[in-house]
This record gives C-alpha cells, sequence and structure tokens, in this order.
C-alpha cells in the first residue's frame, strides 16, 4: 500500500519520509496441518494526514491496519490435528510498535531541516516497544457446539509505553468448555 511517496527532492516538503504499508503472508496445509505465517510494515504517519479531517479513521478506529502505523509484525501460526477430534495449536506473535501510533497527533519535524541536510527516519521511530507473545492450547471436540479447550500464553513486552529499560512479563493460561444441552418436547 502506498499512501504517500516522495519522487523529487525539490522544496522542503518533499523531505517528508514516504507513508507506506505491507502485508504479506503465507498459508500452508500440509497433511494434518496447518501453518500460516505473516509480516506487516507500517511507517510512521501512514493513514495519518496534517488535516484531521483526511486522516483514515472510522468512529476512532482505523480503517486500515487494525493496529494503525509505525510498526513491524511478524506472526506465525500452527495447527496440528492428532485426530479428527483433538487439535493442538501454537501462535508466536512478535510487535514492534514505534512512538508515532495511530493516536499520536501529526509531526512534521522535516520542515525544520534543509534541503542540503535532508531528513530520515528508521521505522519504526523513537523508543520502540517490542511485544512477544506465545500461545500454546489443546482443543477436545465432540461438536460444533461441545468441546473442551485448555492453553497457556506467555507474554513479555520491552520498553513498555515506549519507555526504555521498563519491562514487562506474564503468564496465563483458560479453561473453556462448551456443552449445548436441546431438549423437545411436544406439547399437545
Amino acid at each position: 500500500m502506498i499512501d504517500d511517496f516522495q519522487f523529487d527532492h525539490e522544496e522542503i516538503e518533499d523531505l517528508e519520509p514516504n507513508e507506506l504499508g505491507l502485508i504479506t503472508g503465507l498459508d500452508l496445509a500440509i497433511s494434518s496441518s496447518y501453518v500460516g505465517l505473516e509480516y506487516v510494515k507500517l511507517t510512521n504517519r501512514t493513514y495519518k494526514t496534517e488535516m484531521l479531517y483526511e486522516s483514515y479513521y472510522h468512529r476512532g478506529e482505523p480503517i486500515g491496519y487494525n493496529m494503525g502505523s509505525d510498526l513491524k509484525r511478524v506472526n506465525a501460526f500452527v495447527r496440528h490435528y492428532l485426530s479428527s477430534s483433538i487439535r493442538l495449536d501454537v501462535t508466536i506473535d512478535v510487535i514492534w510498535q514505534g512512538e508515532g501510533e495511530a493516536d499520536i497527533p501529526w509531526d512534521a519535524p522535516w520542515r525544520f531541516q534543509t534541503l542540503e541536510e535532508g531528513y530520515s527516519e528508521i521505522s519504526p521511530t523513537g523508543i520502540v516497544e517490542q511485544t512477544s507473545t506465545f500461545k500454546a492450547s489443546i482443543t477436545r471436540k465432540w461438536t460444533p457446539l461441545r468441546f473442551v479447550s485448555g492453553g497457556v500464553r506467555y507474554q513479555r513486552i520491552v520498553n513498555m509505553d515506549h519507555l526504555e529499560g521498563r519491562d514487562e512479563s506474564s503468564w496465563g493460561g483458560y479453561l473453556q468448555m462448551s456443552w449445548a444441552i436441546g431438549i423437545e418436547a411436544d406439547l399437545e
């Protein structure tokens, strides 16, 4: 996706960094397994403009990628069927979120440079918050409405809220059960 791309460098506004997005992935089914891989990269200011009424939002939510802009993401998902009724799921998700998040107002630091000085920025920008999540679960299904599922999750956040050195990690788990019971009766 190309939101804004600068072709020439003849005036100060041409120093504005390109606003680009890329989402690519691969889904693959092999025998009794499914593998999904996804890579996402959105530069700072993608979906944002200087004029607020031109921004890519609807009712406060980004119209484009749901996590906004100024980020990079790598996601891997594997589902393996041990049998027709038992499956294992494993997900690894790593997100690098820059300081130019969707709710940060438009800025234009290139306007304080000269054409000779130029302007560039590394994306994601600023102090990058890195969130790494690992999930694993097992599900036993009898019917679509009758199942038991349980799993664990580990998450580590480095530079939480873009504060250097503020790191946090946590473990979590869940147990879910659904057992639909239907009763039929003829009333005459």
